[in-house]
């Protein structure tokens, strides 16, 4: 059964929620759980964001669902992640070892488990034993209080900076240093420093702009191992939509907000592009907040102004591939692999029109992880600049000319031309091959410039009295991932913290239950 539709009853809602990414759906999942009236819209035929997946000819790719860490029941996050899924979503662990870094040099395994991870470290840099010690300790103290620090930010404006201070006041510290402040005076070997920020791929910013608090949740999100879906991603669509059906509300797609109604300075409903209008008591805007400005009444309010200063994570490219053959016979693992052209971040992002190769590629095999796909396949992305891809901004998806499509030709070669170089065995098995670029994301995402996750988490967004679910705006607040932190879990954090500002008082009984339940 599918638990949405272009055409839904007509009802009284409490809540609308445009977006149905994981922010939007954990929003909407839990309003109903407190008993709200949720109408949850998508402006595309296919719900879930980046959970969704989708299929050619037979092969089957997840859009953002990569690895997940941080599901079991001992983790705040996990027993969120079980109710609001009412544990329909079956796991599978990525084994021992999670991902493989891969330099010039050297080869790493990460593993699951940080004594080991740590371990491994100490023998590979002997000189910096005390310091690896010292920076994982480090990263358990800037979390310690991680929960009030995040449920501070459910407080009305006015509490903000008594809150921040007292009740997330550790925290608080952390997310307001650099990575690199907090790091760089650890270690004297550069190339340790860059094996522990490596993971910087998963948030976006590098380590001389990203928050430490950020590093410090990735790299907590990954002490027991990664975690596939299986079935994949579009499992916690099903999950989430499944939950908030029959809680009483419903998800509408093909419905694209052309704005958000305004009346006596409250948000009171949205219009659609078809002119089609809805009201509710409240708004909830479960998108991009680079993006909110597209459907406000102009002028965009001070507040929102001073958000559209921060700078966005970057664009970034897919490439799609399928095989023919059994890829476990041809050197693909359930391992995420690294591929780096060297140590340092020089290489983030790759100039596609003057540099032959990326510098950095993640490899997944999702057929691999999920285990019952008899056609495999694999996912390589990278970074890149939005500029490379803009002239075509304004074209349309699978009608943006032949120069759009002969440039894509050859940044598919240059990328597996790298690819080869680590997995030669897998070359002559390709069967199918997809690109999708930054304009990709922003047709199917409701992005800007193609970012992948949103705001960059840098101190300023952290410190920000804007970044909050609450809006000085009566009746409007936000969710998703610029809510808390990027990735699939941090979406979902986001989209729970927008429905406790919602249901202050149902929002705090849930957090405080689930965080004082049994592990």
């Amino acid at each position: 059964m599918k638990y949405y539709a272009k055409k839904v009853p007509n009802k009284k809602w409490d809540y609308i929620v445009i977006g149905s990414g994981i922010g939007g759906m954990a929003t909407a999942a839990l309003l109903g759980y407190f008993g709200k009236k949720v109408l949850l819209l998508e402006r595309h035929y296919q719900p879930g964001g980046f959970t969704h997946t989708f299929s050619r000819r037979g092969y089957t790719w997840d859009v953002g669902v990569h690895t997940i860490g941080q599901i079991g029941s001992h983790y705040l996050e996990g027993r969120i992640l079980r109710t609001l899924t009412d544990n329909a979503v079956e796991w599978k662990s990525m084994g021992e070892v999670c991902e493989i870094f891969h330099y010039p040099d050297k080869t790493i395994s990460i593993y699951g488990d940080i004594q080991k991870q740590i371990q491994m470290l100490s023998q590979m840099f002997p000189k910096e034993r005390k310091a690896i010690q010292q920076y994982f300790s480090t990263v358990k103290k800037a979390l310690c209080n991680l929960e009030m620090y995040y449920g501070a930010r459910c407080l009305f404006p006015h509490y903000l900076s008594i809150a921040d201070r007292i009740l997330g006041r550790n925290s608080w510290k952390w997310f307001g240093k650099t990575t690199m402040e907090v790091m760089e005076p650890l270690f004297h070997n550069t190339k340790l420093f860059d094996i522990l920020t490596a993971r910087w791929v998963y948030y976006g910013s590098p380590p001389d702009e990203s928050s430490f608090g950020i590093q410090a949740v990735i790299d907590r999100h990954f002490h027991e191992g990664g975690y596939y879906p299986v079935g994949g991603g579009k499992q916690l669509t099903t999950a989430f939509l499944k939950k908030i059906y029959h809680q009483g509300g419903e998800t509408r797609v093909c419905a694209e907000v052309k704005q958000i109604c305004i009346e006596n300075d409250r948000a009171v409903g949205v219009e659609l592009k078809n002119g089609e209008k809805i009201f509710a008591p409240r708004t909830v805007a479960a998108i991009p907040l680079h993006s909110l400005p597209k459907i406000l009444p102009q002028p965009i309010p001070s507040w929102l102004q001073q958000v559209q200063k921060m700078p966005s994570t970057p664009a970034h490219l897919c490439l799609h591939l399928g095989f023919k053959e059994d890829i476990r016979t041809l050197g693909a693992t359930t391992a995420n692999a690294w591929l780096f052209k060297d140590y340092g971040v020089q290489y983030a992002t790759w100039d596609v029109h003057h540099e032959e190769t990326p510098g950095i590629l993640y490899c997944s095999f999702p057929s691999l992880k999920e285990g019952k796909q008899k056609n495999h396949t694999a996912e390589i992305i990278t970074f890149v600049p939005w500029e490379s891809f803009a002239q075509w901004k304004d074209t349309t998806w699978k009608k943006r000319g032949a120069q759009y499509e002969e440039m894509k030709e050859q940044i598919t070669q240059k990328i597996l031309q790298r690819f080869w170089q680590y997995f030669p065995k897998l070359r002559n098995a390709v069967d199918y091959v997809e690109l999708s670029t930054p304009l990709s994301t922003n047709h199917f995402m409701g992005t800007s410039n193609g970012s992948i996750y949103g705001l960059a988490p840098t101190p300023q967004r952290y410190h920000s009295p804007w970044t909050r679910p609450r809006t000085p705006l009566n009746g409007l607040f936000l969710s998703g991932s610029d809510m808390a932190s990027p990735g699939i879990i941090g979406a979902m954090m986001g989209g729970v913290l927008a429905a406790v500002a919602c249901c202050p008082v149902a929002g705090s009984k849930f957090l405080l239950k689930h965080m004082f339940a049994k592990k």
